[in-house]
């Protein structure tokens, strides 16, 4: 939020916010000097600093940018062992090996009997891969933040079993952390980027911007497009390169200006998958048939700094209603 919202440069830092792939790789990055500060989960700048893991660096973490929100999700053939005693034996997940969740999972069944280290299989699985693992067999459940418990909840895969802030209550999660080279050397950067975290966090935070910031949400989220219809959440649908998708669809720039919908000329529009802006390719693939969702989606996954034409000028969100009427096969 602090970058897209300009806090950073108000506190006159140009800073590059990269999105990665693992905590390991986090944690290397920031050991190497390729990142200056991270989001990491909470363990690790202690774990990292008592060389658990890696080499032993100092490492500070002036904040905790998240309490809660996790979940210990069970597969559904288990809904007959609801009692911890029974899970001897069972393979479960967690993001990290340092992290709140795997420390949270050994406690909870340290507590009921149950060894961590002998009784149970504790392994570390990305959580966008869970999921899938559950449905395999090859997990019994994972503890692991949203929206992977919603997903096996809905994907009819798994049942949220406990959550996080019932074993621990306001426990830590995620934090902001960097070297302390870092923070001793460059003293007012390190400085700067907290104070514009913790504005961000702020303004997040204050209910009296909440109009102001529900007109933005496409633009500070434009890492994906988010469908703010929670009740069609998305099962994936297998789509083939050519499918055809029937929609109905309504189509306004962020500030209301309608420029088209297909309800005015009383039919359908038929599209391809690979023939829409990427914004809309994503959002089919989430989509089931009869779901209607209002996407909004960043200039960056729409038109860019191109536009397209009269009506779409550079650099613009747009706001879709659609509803997937039907998938059909290309001939």
């Amino acid at each position: 939020m602090a970058h897209p919202m300009g806090f950073y440069a108000r506190h006159g830092l140009d800073v590059e916010v990269v999105k990665t792939a693992g905590w390991a790789v986090v944690r290397d990055k920031t050991l190497n000097k390729e990142y200056d500060a991270a989001h990491m989960l909470s363990p690790m700048p202690l774990a990292i600093t008592l060389g658990a893991g890696a080499t032993a660096i100092p490492y500070t973490m002036p904040a905790v940018e998240n309490i809660n929100g996790q979940a210990i999700t069970l597969a559904m053939r288990h809904k007959d062992k609801r009692d911890p005693k029974l899970w001897k034996g069972f393979k479960f997940a967690v993001p990290f090996d340092y992290s709140m969740h795997n420390y949270l999972l050994r406690y909870f069944v340290a507590e009921h009997g149950i060894d961590p280290d002998k009784d149970i299989q504790i392994r570390v699985v990305p959580p966008p891969e869970m999921v899938a693992n559950l449905r395999a067999g090859n997990l019994d459940g994972f503890l692991a933040p949203d929206p992977f418990n919603q997903r096996a909840v809905f994907e009819e895969v798994g049942f949220i079993w406990m959550l996080s802030k019932d074993i621990w209550p306001g426990h830590p999660c995620c934090a902001f952390a960097a070297k302390r080279e870092f923070a001793e050397k460059a003293p007012n950067t390190f400085k700067a980027l907290l104070n514009a975290i913790v504005d961000a966090t702020q303004h997040a935070h204050d209910q009296a911007q909440e109009a102001a910031r529900n007109e933005h949400y496409a633009e500070l989220l434009a890492q994906d497009v988010w469908d703010l219809d929670r009740d069609s959440a998305a099962r994936t649908v297998q789509l083939i390169a050519d499918s055809e998708q029937y929609e109905e669809v309504s189509v306004a720039l962020v500030d209301g200006t309608e420029f088209a919908d297909s309800h005015t000329r009383s039919a359908p529009v038929t599209l391809q998958v690979d023939h829409v802006i990427p914004g809309w390719k994503e959002a089919l693939q989430r989509m089931k048939e009869g779901s209607k969702w209002r996407l909004f989606v960043p200039s960056k996954l729409a038109y860019g700094e191109q536009g397209a034409g009269a009506e779409i000028p550079p650099d613009t969100t747009l706001i879709f209603e659609v509803e997937l009427i039907s998938v059909q096969s290309g001939k």
